[in-house]
């Protein structure tokens, strides 16, 4: 029989999106009101969490992100704290008298997360700090005793955060930071200015369409200049001078083709600008630190670039706020920021470079230990000395402590202090779950077990087997919280063995016993025997037809079976049943052939025994009807006429 192949064309839509890419846009001439009343409900990590995260372990950590010394004498460190307060990180204010012994500290916040990134001493002897409260910028204004005063927050909910701030002539507020205006858009340079009770007069945006950040802003005669960065990847210094209401009257970027920007900026003696920022274009191209000269328009009188500092760390570590600063000098300048190993005792540390008019260096300086060592602020003193603050892991209790560096006006150190780093309340981990592993086995034989559990802390964790034989596992790990945990044992002597598991943190901190799990062991097995096969020898292609298995095992274990049709299918292991079993399964062979049933067995410790084997034939053969043979054998007479018969049909076809 001939049969026809008809073939079905089946169509595929197959749909593409097209993505807009953005290239390299530098800063425009835009200057854009923004209406921040208007306020969303969002639930997204922020971009603080994932920086803060980085430095996370099981001991507190706490920052001083701005320092200045106070009309006392004294110096006030500003950042945030994990040691203190109320949320997970608190806003924060340190006062420490005039050798920088601590004074008083204050938190602000509730129990959410809260910082500050920016801050000074005001004219009433109090104190202004600006930050992130959850995604809104946040303002707080303090008493001389650092006890709040008032508080604001601004923004669309949409991840806002103000990177510093200055009391202005008038007494108000100038703040600068970024802005975003959907979830997940592109974020401008935000400029918002405020009365003295933190009220807003005005706000402005600037930036492009890509990722836009205000770093540092500051009043001068006739408005205010501010620097930060514009762009994504290729980014470039920014330079933005407006008037007394925000709006712009000039900008400039500097910069070549890679990412470059400005973390700091004042202006000088002459009415023009100092900038200090990092750079990939120039220098050896590896986040340099990058000083910029201008006259009093912005335009480029010099660069310097200074290798071996650091400017990526400052950048990551700083991203949200200023992690490098510069001040003019008696020489001509000063900058502060962070250094890796090419300077220092090792890790990162504080890098202060000074140099002459021209930005040639002088003189140089580091600050730290054996471990790392941050620095993301640098203020003049009223000895011609320098007040350093940030972060220390070589200096302090555990943790990274906040730090303060005071310094004379050569670089060599007066003192340093560390403040925070306290220690957490640990928990124990929880317990774990029951060993998971085999629940038969022969002596002498390695068998692993699982087990696993989470910390509370988020700890790491080691995990402890009790194999019921009088050994353990000892403690084995570290694991991550939450993942899996394994060890190996064998067992001498046959019997029932009960196996338990606990976990420990790295604190030591231990956990409670966990529920048992049991292992049979025996010291000898057989094997079961060959199974047995029944069924038809021969069949038809189509047609289902049923056999019969079963095996025996000499010690009376259950056993499993395993068919293999022998058309290139097979059952798998199937459940384990009592020895000598009868197990009834059907088959179709959809082909024509001789096919060679096997089957073997296995008991509960995996002995397994030999194949048997069954013959099958599909179709059946076409053989002569024997009682049909007996009957022609009987009368032999008819044989002829059957013939003749045959003989006459043959020929009539």
């Amino acid at each position: 029989m001939k049969e026809k192949i008809i073939g079905i064309l089946v169509m595929t839509l197959l749909i593409t999106t097209v993505l807009p890419v953005a290239g390299n846009v530098k800063l425009k001439n835009i200057s854009k009101e923004l209406d921040i009343n208007s306020l969303s409900e969002i639930s997204q990590v922020d971009f603080f969490d994932k920086k803060i995260a980085e430095f996370r372990d099981r001991a507190y950590d706490d920052w001083i992100i701005k320092t200045q010394q106070t009309s006392d004498g004294g110096y006030i460190g500003i950042g945030l704290t994990e040691s203190y307060g109320e949320g997970d990180y608190d806003a924060w204010s340190i006062k420490t008298d005039s050798n920088g012994d601590e004074t008083w500290n204050k938190t602000y916040g509730e129990e959410t997360r809260e910082w500050a990134l920016g801050g000074q001493q005001t004219s009433d002897g109090g104190y202004i700090l600006v930050g992130s409260y959850i995604l809104d910028i946040y303002l707080v204004k303090t008493f001389s005793n650092g006890n709040e005063d008032w508080s604001k927050t601004f923004g669309n909910n949409y991840k806002e955060h103000g990177s510093f701030i200055q009391q202005t002539s008038d007494s108000g507020y100038i703040i600068v930071g970024r802005t975003t205006d959907t979830p997940v858009g592109t974020y401008d340079i935000w400029l918002i200015k405020t009365d003295s009770n933190g009220d807003e007069e005005w706000n402005k945006k600037f930036g492009g369409n890509e990722q836009d950040y205000g770093f540092v802003v500051r009043e001068i005669d006739d408005g205010y200049i501010l620097t930060g960065k514009v762009g994504t990847q290729n980014d470039d210094v920014c330079l933005i001078k407006t008037d007394s209401n925000g709006n712009e009257l000039w900008n400039k970027t500097y910069g070549g083709s890679n990412s470059d920007g400005g973390h700091d900026v004042r202006q000088t003696t002459d009415e023009g600008y100092i900038i200090i920022g990092w750079t990939c274009s120039y220098g050896d191209g590896d986040y340099d630190f990058y000083l910029i000269k201008t006259d009093s328009y912005g335009n480029e009188e010099w660069n310097k670039t200074f290798d071996g500092a650091d400017a990526q760390t400052a950048i990551e570590i700083m991203g949200f706020s200023s992690g490098m600063c510069v001040l003019e000098s008696s020489n001509g300048y000063i900058m502060m920021g962070i250094t890796d190993a090419s300077y220092g005792s090792g890790g990162l540390d504080i890098l202060v470079i000074e140099t002459d008019e021209n930005g040639n260096e002088l003189w140089n300086q580091t600050y730290g230990g054996e471990y790392t060592d941050e620095g993301y602020w640098m203020d003049q003193t009223s000895d011609d000395g320098y007040i350093l603050c940030g972060a220390t892991r070589s200096y302090g209790s555990s943790g990274l402590n906040a730090w303060l560096v005071k310094i004379d006006s050569n670089g060599d150190e007066d003192w340093n202090k560390t403040f925070g780093g306290c220690s957490p309340v640990n928990h124990p981990p929880d317990t774990p779950s029951r060993p998971d592993g085999p629940e038969n086995g022969f002596s002498g034989v390695e068998y692993t077990f699982n087990t696993s559990t989470d910390d509370p802390d988020g700890d790491d964790l080691y995990y402890l087997f009790d194999w019921g034989d009088g050994d353990d596992s000892g403690w084995v790990g570290p694991y991550s919280s939450g993942s899996i945990g394994s060890a190996s044992h064998s067992w001498d002597a046959g019997g029932e063995y009960i196996i338990k598991a606990k976990a420990k943190d790295v604190n030591n901190e231990e956990s409670e016993w966990s529920s048992t799990s049991t292992i049979n062991i025996v010291e000898y097995n057989t094997p079961p025997y060959k199974p047995m096969i029944n069924g038809p020898s021969n069949g038809k292609v189509g047609n289902s037809y049923t056999y019969t298995f079963s095996a025996k095992d000499p010690e009376g274990h259950d056993v499993s079976l395993y068919v293999d049709w022998g058309d290139d299918s097979n059952t798998g292991w199937l459940e384990y049943v009592e020895s000598e079993t009868d197990v009834t399964l059907d088959h179709i062979w959809n082909e024509k052939g001789i096919f060679t049933i096997r089957c073997k067995a296995k008991d509960i410790y995996n002995a397994e025994s030999e194949w048997k084997e069954f013959t099958v034939t599909i179709p059946r053969d076409k053989v002569l009807n024997n009682l049909f043979l007996t009957f022609l054998q009987s009368h032999p007479y008819l044989f002829p006429l059957l013939q003749k018969l045959i003989q006459q049909i043959g020929l009539g076809m």
